[in-house]
């Protein structure tokens, strides 16, 4: 996550290609705040996985979220991040911009490159983190 930077991302439409469980495409999405994020793997079953979790985290934020505003309305400091240099307001904006990300990812299954896309199709940033590896792997080195 250190070689990405922010502006090549914040508020951009992403895509995922060869996303896996979505893990790293929803960190990604999370972080930079990405206006959209689509997760696309060629394996279906890894594809519910990542459908899975996405729910699973959108869950965790928005308790996160809830807690965060309990706290701060009864005036006290809870520890959620980690970050001891992060107070309860920032906090609360960051886990609601990285909920908001969330609720425009998505996950499908396909083959990125044999699929056609329509015209008004597009995207600002096309990750492909863990495509070479597959490549490599299912279709050899020749």
């Amino acid at each position: 996550m250190t070689v990405l930077k922010k502006e090549w991302l914040e508020d951009k439409v992403c895509v995922d290609v060869g996303c896996n469980v979505g893990n790293v495409t929803m960190e990604v999405a999370e972080k930079f705040h990405c206006a959209a994020m689509q997760g696309i793997d060629i394996d279906g079953v890894l594809i519910q996985r990542a459908r899975s979790f996405l729910w699973q985290r959108r869950q965790s934020l928005i308790q996160t979220a809830g807690l965060l505003k309990k706290a701060i309305k009864n005036g006290r400091r809870m520890e959620t991040s980690g970050d001891a240099h992060k107070d309860d307001r920032t906090e609360l904006e960051c886990t609601e911009k990285g909920l908001q990300s969330l609720s425009k990812t998505r996950f499908n299954s396909g083959n990125y490159v044999l699929s056609t896309h329509e015209k008004d199709e597009s995207a600002d940033c096309i990750l492909c983190l863990s495509v070479t590896k597959w490549v490599q792997l299912n279709m050899g080195d020749e």
